[in-house]
């Protein structure tokens, strides 16, 4: 005899109860098609201190949070809502949904492209996201609106200016007002003749656009030191250099 105990469901295991995969919108699609309703999947590859860029593998798109998101670069994350037109790209606002999927993911940028001036006026002229760099003279300004202005003057062009857009903590340090530097980030829009940048970093440079190098440290001695090779070991030994 043999007592047998059945647990019954609503779905058979063998057919009903298998999770649906979710289908996610390409960002190349919301490029192509425009305004409308959607979800995709993608990568942080940046952040500023209004929302965050997200990549698919297929293309970039803005989530214009309106204030700073708790994703990092790196992070895995899906984004579901309406999409608008705002200063010649495609972007999520701040009425989207922004779900972290995955967290400390390893991410490294691109190389990104070096613009000279020529190159700047036609990426106004005809934008899209992309990773480079450019540099100028740097200035910050109080907007009036509880956040500061970072223009950057772009020799050589009165028809553009660079501005870092809402940098988190850290990316800008004030000491360089005034100063040549060099802004790397992703472009993010057009504003009348302002280059948006997403920027990664803000560094010095120097007159001619070249990274400066930093300076040594103050009060540090220079020490010759002469070592030989006994057999099993490195070993100091004593010369007149």
């Amino acid at each position: 005899v043999v007592l047998v105990n059945y647990e019954y469901a609503e779905n058979d295991p063998a057919t009903g109860n298998e999770e649906v995969e979710v289908k996610y919108d390409a960002i190349s699609d919301i490029l192509e098609n425009g305004v409308g309703e959607y979800e995709v999947k993608g990568t942080v590859v940046g952040t500023y201190a209004r929302g965050c860029l997200i990549n698919d593998g297929t293309g970039y798109i803005l989530y214009y949070a309106n204030a700073q998101t708790e994703a990092k670069v790196g992070d895995v994350v899906t984004l579901s809502g309406s999409v608008t037109e705002r200063y010649g790209f495609y972007q999520f606002g701040n009425t989207s949904t922004l779900t972290i999927v995955s967290t400390g993911q390893q991410f490294t940028h691109p190389t990104p492209r070096t613009l000279n001036a020529t190159d700047m006026d036609a990426m106004i002229a005809a934008p899209k996201v992309e990773y480079v760099s450019y540099n100028g003279t740097l200035s910050i300004s109080d907007s009036g609106k509880g956040y500061n202005y970072y223009n950057i003057t772009i020799h050589d062009t009165a028809k553009v200016m660079g501005s870092v857009q809402y940098p988190v903590e850290g990316i800008v340090d004030t000491a360089l007002n005034g100063q040549q530097v060099i802004v790397t980030g992703y472009f993010i829009g057009v504003s009348g003749k302002y280059f948006n940048t997403m920027a990664t970093s803000v560094t010095a440079a120097d007159a001619a656009g070249a990274p400066r190098r930093a300076a040594a440290t103050a009060n540090t001695t220079s020490v010759l030191a002469l070592y030989q090779w006994d057999g099993t070991a490195w070993k100091a030994i004593d010369a007149d250099v």
